[in-house]
């Protein structure tokens, strides 16, 4: 959460602030302009951290590093495989 504040000043369309303003009356969570706006900025920063991210490390697994992502049976068998592992260390460890 964040403790400390700063005003700023932004220009906004008087047309998105009308329907910003319209849709929390309507909303029922009670949110501020305020609460609002730092919300949709905090969930744009993460989304663009993620498209870097994926821009930057995208190829970086060459083919034959990752033969289980072949096609989506591989995909299939892999996570089953995974899951079954995991199922049977969960046995061994609760079931005793």
């Amino acid at each position: 959460m964040i403790n400390k504040t700063k005003m700023i000043h932004v220009r906004i369309p008087t047309q998105l602030l009308n329907a910003l303003d319209e849709f929390l009356r309507k909303s029922k969570t009670k949110e501020t302009r305020s609460g609002f706006i730092i919300k949709s900025i905090e969930e744009q920063i993460k989304k663009e951290k993620f498209k870097w991210f994926i821009n930057t490390y995208a190829g970086s697994l060459k083919e034959e590093e990752v033969p289980h992502w072949k096609d989506e049976e591989s995909v299939d068998a892999w996570v089953s495989n995974i899951r079954k592992a995991s199922e049977e260390v969960f046995k061994d460890k609760w079931n005793k």
